[in-house]
């Protein structure tokens, strides 16, 4: 697992991958202070069945998180991009 946070005038967005070869389909909790509270947007996933994926994801939904704690679903050997709203 991999994950690192860009920002740049006032948008923030995170970058999650997995190495895994199973997906986190029950979810998999990153923890950082800098996720805060509120709502991150799905905007990127490359196992989205448009690229050939088994759509494993977020369904460019909305997470909440929680005193700096996301649960996200990952795909298998996957990225995942999110906006924070």
């Amino acid at each position: 697992m991999i994950a690192f946070h860009r920002w740049n005038d006032g948008e923030d967005f995170l970058v999650v991958g997995s190495l895994n070869d199973a997906p986190f389909e029950h979810g998999y909790r990153l923890y950082s202070e800098r996720l805060g509270d509120g709502l991150w947007e799905e905007i990127f996933n490359t196992d989205a069945d448009k690229y050939g994926g088994w759509n494993v994801g977020n369904g460019g939904g909305k997470i909440r998180a929680t005193a700096g704690v996301l649960n996200a679903v990952l795909p298998a050997s996957g990225v995942l991009v999110f906006r924070r709203l």
